[in-house]
């Protein structure tokens, strides 16, 4: 299980050990301030829309293999059985984390929030937590990690983030867990703010599904 390997040497780096923290505290602060109207409309379209809960709760693994749980905006039909989606999604054998556009069972509201990342916006209160950073590392489920323990000691050493390397470079391809660890491992050791403020900034341009020369 993922709560049974050793605690990872934290990193080194003093941005992400002391000052990060605040960059996320500040610009998430402002985040939720600026995005309090769509995030009020975002529960009352899921709410009118299909029967359950506004917000979405998984267990996702975080800094040095610890679990928590993160939120995000329910994009499925209430009930939908998420967890054998995920694992059928996941091809443990190649390490390929597989994309599928048309499941049935994502709502039409859902997959508008998909599609805009509105249904991630729930996360902030996870940077406020302490669970994540705005950026970092894609916090994974853990049956995915189980297969490569390894994985712990090189990629969560860090906070996962809503946003990182790995989303602005690869988030709608087929990906390999490799190259996700690739990108995480080329994004710890270049950790700064400029380059947090870079990843930021890259988002904008995934979101609106805007091609990017940077």
């Amino acid at each position: 299980m993922i709560d049974q390997f050793e605690i990872v040497n934290p990193v080194n780096n003093l941005y992400l050990k002391k000052y990060k923290r605040y960059f996320d505290l500040i610009l998430t602060t402002v985040l939720l301030i600026a995005t309090i109207p769509i995030l009020l409309i975002a529960a009352v379209l899921i709410k009118i829309s299909s029967k359950g809960p506004v917000l979405y709760k998984q267990q996702r693994v975080g800094i040095y293999g610890t679990l928590f749980v993160c939120y995000k905006f329910r994009t499925m039909y209430y009930m939908a059985k998420e967890s054998e989606r995920s694992r059928k999604s996941f091809d443990k054998i190649n390490g390929i984390l597989n994309k599928r556009s048309d499941d049935p069972r994502i709502t039409r509201i859902g997959s508008f929030l998909r599609r805009t990342s509105i249904d991630e916006l729930p996360q902030l209160y996870n940077v406020l937590r302490g669970d994540m950073s705005l950026v970092g590392p894609r916090p994974l489920i853990p049956f995915m990690l189980e297969p490569f323990p390894e994985i712990i000691l090189k990629r969560c050493k860090v906070l996962p983030g809503i946003t990182g390397l790995w989303q602005v470079k690869a988030r709608k391809k087929n990906t390999k867990v490799q190259e996700m660890i690739n990108y995480d491992l080329e994004y710890i050791s270049k950790a700064r703010f400029t380059f947090d403020l870079y990843i930021l900034f890259l988002t904008i341009f995934v979101v609106f599904d805007i091609e990017s020369t940077f």
